[in-house]
């Protein structure tokens, strides 16, 4: 089992809510993420350091 760090963003880019998970693969991670985004901007999913994936609205970064 390993643990995964979700962050719900709004669409400033904000995290307005952190879960933790413990789950057997990043597939799993990725349906927590998922459900716990519905109706938000975007989710990021954090194995440790690494970046899982993101999921929702694109990634801006300002110039």
């Amino acid at each position: 089992m390993t643990e995964y760090r979700i962050y719900v963003l709004n669409r400033d880019e904000q995290v307005t809510r952190e879960l933790s998970t413990t789950v057997a693969q990043d597939t799993a991670a990725l349906q927590r993420a998922e459900d716990a985004y519905a109706g938000e901007y975007a989710a990021e999913v954090y194995e440790g350091e690494r970046l899982v994936a993101r999921l929702g609205g694109p990634l801006l970064l300002d110039a």
